[in-house]
């Protein structure tokens, strides 16, 4: 009986043994194997089914979108500005500078004393002058305004108690980018002065004119002229005025065959002209019909001028001269 009790706990045991070692077959595999790096799985809060992920239709196949098919996505609209998208826009080419000519004037103390002419770029559009006004008669007090004026150009006075018209500036061309005239400023002492004055585009130079030059130069009104004193010391009159005259050069090889400044209506013969050191320095002697002494010599340093640029014709002659006792404006054309 014991032998029987023995060998009952031995199969127990065995029993025992097979169910805790998973049974069946002996394999060791574990049921529920080690995630890894996998996220852990949240758990829904109380109450709450967790989510299904969405299943697909089973009875529709998604189809994959053809681009042409889709609605084309809208451009954004850009601002007109008028220009053609496939042309560059156009870019204007600056506008070269005006060249700043040559210039120079001449008053009764000498040659360049206005110094508006002698700091300013000045072109035929931008000449320095003043307008003058008389507005009383009785005490003789003028004014001056500085303004800027382009040729052709005439500025005159109708200020109170003056008969007539005044000319306080007037300027004409000389070539395509020349001028001469004359223009009135006042002095220290409240008088009226004139200025003759003339420029031009340096480009238009020729500096190299022939010794030997043959040509006849002439022109209406082209000599003006004014005494650097007054008459008399009784002459109490407005020192505004200025003369004129008629210019006639012939150059024959180098020499002057003839030359002569005449009074508009060519009957007083008011200067010779004659040669001088070079072909650019004339030497001009009053004649006595001019009112100035016949032994106040003056020097014309000319300049002589091509109609345009490279043209080469010598088209123009102009200077000015300061004399002892007088100074002038000398201008003439090729005929």
């Amino acid at each position: 009986m014991k032998d029987y009790k023995k060998l009952f706990s031995a199969l127990c045991l065995s029993a025992c043994l097979a169910a805790c070692s998973g049974g069946g077959g002996g394999n060791n595999t574990p049921q529920n194997p080690p995630r890894g790096n996998q996220p852990p799985q949240q758990t829904p809060p109380q109450g709450q089914q967790p989510q299904q992920p969405q299943q697909p239709d089973k009875g529709k196949n998604p189809q994959p979108q053809s681009p042409e098919s889709g609605k084309k996505p809208e451009q954004p609209k850009l601002p007109d500005s008028g220009v053609n998208p496939q042309q560059p826009p156009k870019v204007e080419a600056p506008q070269p500078e005006a060249k700043a000519y040559f210039t120079e004037t001449v008053n009764k103390d000498g040659k360049n004393k206005d110094m508006r002419w002698n700091s300013a770029k000045i072109n035929k559009n931008t000449l320095p002058v003043y307008n003058i006004d008389f507005p009383d008669a009785a005490n003789r007090k003028l004014f001056k305004e500085a303004v800027i004026v382009g040729v052709p150009s005439y500025g005159i006075i109708t200020g109170k108690g003056i008969h007539g018209e005044i000319g306080v500036y007037k300027f004409d061309l000389l070539a395509s980018e020349g001028f001469y005239g004359y223009y009135s400023d006042l002095d220290k002492n409240n008088n009226e002065i004139i200025n003759f004055a003339y420029g031009f585009n340096p480009e238009l130079e020729n500096k190299n004119i022939a010794e030997n030059i043959s040509s006849i130069y002439s022109k209406k009104d082209g000599f003006l002229y004014k005494a650097k004193k007054k008459k008399s010391p009784s002459d109490t009159s407005r020192d505004f005025g200025y003369s004129r005259g008629d210019v006639n050069i012939e150059f024959k090889n180098g020499k002057i065959t003839k030359g002569e400044i005449t009074s508009t209506d060519g009957l007083l013969n008011l200067f010779k002209i004659e040669n001088g050191e070079s072909i650019n320095h004339l030497v001009i002697t009053p004649e006595k019909d001019s009112f100035i002494t016949n032994t106040d010599k003056g020097i014309a340093n000319v300049h002589y001028l091509n109609s345009t640029k490279d043209a080469n014709d010598n088209k123009y002659l102009v200077g000015t001269v300061d004399a002892k006792g007088w100074y002038g404006l000398l201008t003439a054309e090729k005929q």
